[in-house]
């Protein structure tokens, strides 16, 4: 989310997660994002803070260009929202998701289509924060698959990492299983 602030648990949860990222597996797979204020800016600064590469996928607002954050070390300005959502997601190893607003819904839904219709490899989907947290969205998403509009089993697409800790477990988990 872009209106996330500092003092915001998502805020402090991503930004530490880019930390411990950053510090054990930066070098290799850096965090993106996409490069704006909120959520973004605390990945973008966790991973600058811990020394590493902190990119940033930007694009167009309204009447201009959304300026890149300051922790944001490189990266590119897209003329499409869509293309860089798809762009970020399309070349993952993992998506971490904190809490946010519509933008990160869509993003959320964005990547589970194309994982369970095969246009992308599955990857960890790792929503960061406590079950109750994300319960709202476990509830839509049986609620899709009460009225059949959605597979049995979509939910499993997604995992819940209480803290930065599991969030990094888990995608070091996946990474070595499959030799990346």
């Amino acid at each position: 989310s872009a209106r996330a602030k500092e003092d915001w648990p998502s805020y402090r949860l991503t930004r530490e997660f880019a930390v411990l990222w950053t510090k054990e597996m930066g070098s290799r797979i850096p965090i993106l994002t996409g490069g704006g204020p909120g959520i973004m800016e605390a990945g973008n600064r966790g991973a600058k803070e811990a020394g590493g590469v902190s990119l940033g996928f930007s694009t167009y607002f309204g009447s201009g260009a959304e300026r890149m954050n300051a922790f944001t070390t490189g990266g590119y300005m897209f003329a499409s929202f869509s293309q860089r959502e798809a762009e970020m997601v399309d070349r993952a190893v993992a998506v971490v998701i904190a809490q946010g607003g519509v933008g990160t819904e869509w993003e959320i839904f964005e990547t589970i289509s194309k994982i369970q219709t095969r246009k992308r490899k599955n990857c960890p989907v790792v929503l960061l924060g406590s079950r109750a947290d994300w319960q709202s969205l476990f509830d839509r998403i049986a609620f899709l698959e009460s009225i059949r509009t959605v597979s049995a089993g979509d939910r499993n697409l997604l995992t819940v990492a209480s803290t930065p800790q599991e969030a990094v477990f888990i995608i070091k988990k996946y990474i070595s299983e499959r030799g990346l």
